[in-house]
């Protein structure tokens, strides 16, 4: 990753590896260093424990969502093949632990999608504007950017994520139409990402002063829970995820490959620019094969309603100082800090490999191709969601965040 937060000290019997002393150097929490140590001396800060004895409490609505790449990196864990798509058992898996409600992030990558193909565009539009935009979504490249370069904070789309974005909407939206207290609600991710922990306590992203995520589990963890209850992932049956918010588009679930929330956010903003009658050379546009792939710096110009983007995605936190030193080339970028996006996360499955990330990003494009819906504003029901939002006044602070300068972490 080329941050060297990590260091070797000492000497025979007394080396270890350890946090550096140098104060101009953070950790970004990505989680590659639990992903890849060798001997397993690395591991995320876990919460399964609380998670455990909240799923008993019978005076709180425990409520489960899950990340687009968890569905096809969780049966690895139980024998099942690279890249095998489980969604319909990672849900039954997700009720027998004790869960009562469970909800698919996809959904919420759908109304993520529709925030930054929006904001994308008017940036576009106002001269003033500052370009390029760059994504925001991984959390582990935000905490990079506030920490290492600051001047570039006014450049990150102000959306939020899309798993603050549905624990947002739960306890907005899904709590009215529920009838619930706010309160009550306690919502668990499950995610591919240890960064997303350090995201779901960001004071700044409370809305009505409540946390949207109460608590992270990574796949790793959630892959424990199941092993310690004895529940055979493999042999459980398929069920849906709760019925008020779908399953999202195809664009939604190639979130989880690098290139995937380019890709997605294109989809929406070439159809969103059409609906000005003077865009000239509107055609539909769904596959966006130059932002994909597992490549480190991947460049590509876009043709959006007879206007010329300029694109880069950033696979990697290792690879940035190529785009960082040439920003003024280019529109929109897309940054993942880990290696192949989400599917190579730190907290997914070990081992994780070059191939085998390889593998899970097929899998996610082959659930998009077959998806019946496959671009963000097709998706009815997050339209239904967002004008309510407006409807509330809640649009922006469910929808939007901002950014801070950073100094080192005690």
């Amino acid at each position: 990753q080329r941050i060297d937060y990590l260091e070797v000290k000492g000497k025979g019997i007394r080396q270890e590896i350890a946090p550096t002393a140098d104060k101009d150097t953070d950790c970004i929490y990505c989680g590659q260093c639990a992903l890849h140590c060798p001997v397993a001396s690395a591991q995320e800060q876990d919460n399964w424990s609380q998670v455990e004895k909240l799923l008993k409490d019978k005076n709180k609505i425990v409520v489960a969502q899950f990340a687009p790449s968890v569905r096809v990196t969780i049966g690895e864990e139980f024998g099942l093949p690279y890249g095998q798509e489980s969604t319909g058992r990672t849900v039954t898996a997700l009720k027998k632990l004790g869960f009562k409600h469970v909800f698919d992030v996809n959904f919420s990558a759908d109304i993520t999608t529709m925030v930054e193909a929006e904001e994308l565009l008017e940036r576009l539009q106002d001269k003033k504007a500052k370009m390029p935009m760059i994504t925001s979504c991984c959390p582990a490249w935000v905490k990079y950017a506030e920490f290492y370069h600051p001047e570039l904070l006014p450049n990150l789309t102000t959306s939020r994520s899309p798993q603050i974005h549905l624990g947002g909407v739960i306890k907005t939206y899904w709590a009215k139409k529920m009838k619930v207290d706010p309160k009550k609600i306690v919502v668990v991710s499950v995610m591919p990402c240890t960064a997303k922990k350090f995201e779901a306590r960001r004071a700044e992203l409370k809305v009505n002063g409540l946390y949207p995520v109460d608590y992270v589990i990574t796949t790793r963890e959630f892959a424990f829970m199941l092993k310690k209850n004895n529940i055979n992932f493999g042999q459980l049956p398929e069920s849906q995820s709760d019925k008020i918010f779908n399953e999202g588009s195809g664009a939604a679930v190639i979130y989880g490959s690098s290139g995937g929330v380019m890709e997605s956010a294109l989809r929406t903003a070439y159809a969103l620019a059409c609906r000005d009658d003077k865009a000239k050379f509107c055609q539909s546009r769904i596959d966006f094969h130059e932002v994909r792939g597992l490549g480190d710096i991947k460049e590509a110009v876009i043709d959006i309603a007879g206007k010329k983007l300029r694109v880069a995605v950033v696979n990697g936190i290792g690879s940035i100082s190529q785009v960082l030193a040439n920003l003024k080339k280019y529109d929109y970028i897309e940054v993942m800090a880990c290696p192949g996006g989400c599917i190579g996360g730190g907290g997914q499955p070990i081992p994780t490999t070059a191939k085998i990330r390889k593998e899970r990003i097929m899998a996610l494009y082959r659930i998009d191709k077959f998806k019946e819906i496959r671009k963000a504003h097709d998706n009815k029901e997050v339209l239904e969601v967002l004008a309510w939002l407006k409807q509330q006044k809640l649009s922006h602070p469910v929808l939007h965040t901002k950014y801070k300068k950073r100094i080192r972490t005690k």
